[in-house]
């Protein structure tokens, strides 16, 4: 796709301008490279334009945030066709950021909010176009989803996108961090057995409880008769339908009876 401007290397006063909300498309510069940006910047100056549309700028929010640092009152621009639509932006920043120094997460994260907001369109699409289109490993889409349904959501994918680390535990107590996609997905695996564990263990113990009351049911009707069975049951329903538990409850009266 070819891009068009409206008007090329005009001089804007920095503090007029604002983010355009699809600048964000990209992530945050990490501080090293920021710091690089800024250095280079004072000794050499602005090398290339930053990108406007609509007199917001959509590409470019590093170096106007370096050179307001350094005290520039001005900054160099491009302004971009004015009747672009947002898909047709969205495939312009993508296409210019194609070569930026991006690692795995960075282009997993973007190919995964794609493929998201395709399938909340109701579009077709496959995993692997995506993937693709970004240059994000092979199935970066579906590690991903496991990461974001065990490890936190949108908030953990937003952290992750700014370039901080999650803080996870390992097995010898030791608290350390990480932003590989590899690693990450692999915690959510662990996460994802620890609770199908626990699930499990509920369900094995719910059905227990329940085989244990059945049994004393049976027995208080072999022993006191039906209208004892009937006033048991009434009983064990009012405890049900209260805040604690019924197995608590259980717990409480046997007890009281020792």
């Amino acid at each position: 796709m070819q891009v068009k401007f409206n008007k090329t290397n005009i001089e804007v006063n920095v503090d007029e301008l604002q983010e355009h909300y699809l600048s964000k498309i990209n992530p945050l510069m990490r501080e090293h490279d920021y710091i690089a940006l800024m250095i280079s910047l004072e000794q050499y100056g602005q090398l290339e334009p930053i990108w406007l549309f609509r007199g917001k700028v959509i590409d470019g929010r590093h170096r106007l945030k370096a050179l307001k640092e350094i005290g520039s009152k001005t900054i160099k621009a491009n302004e971009l066709y004015h009747l672009y639509s947002k898909e047709q932006l969205k495939e312009l920043l993508i296409m210019k950021h194609t070569h930026r120094s991006e690692d795995a997460m960075d282009k997993a994260i973007k190919a995964f909010r794609e493929y998201k907001e395709l399938l909340q369109k109701g579009e077709e699409i496959t995993k692997i176009v995506i993937e693709k289109k970004y240059g994000a490993k092979s199935r970066a889409i579906t590690r991903l989803e496991t990461i974001h349904q065990y490890l936190g959501g949108d908030e953990t994918l937003a952290m992750l996108f700014s370039g901080k680390l999650l803080k996870y535990t390992d097995e010898q107590g030791k608290v350390k961090a990480t932003r590989s996609l590899d690693k990450l997905y692999s915690l959510a695996l662990k996460k994802k057995n620890e609770l199908k564990e626990e699930m499990y263990f509920k369900e094995q113990t719910d059905t227990n409880i329940e085989d244990i009351a059945n049994n004393i049911l049976i027995n208080i009707q072999q022993k006191y008769g039906e209208e004892m069975l009937l006033l048991i049951k009434n009983k064990i329903e009012e405890e049900i339908s209260s805040n604690k538990t019924l197995h608590q409850k259980i717990y409480d009266k046997l007890n009281k009876r020792g």
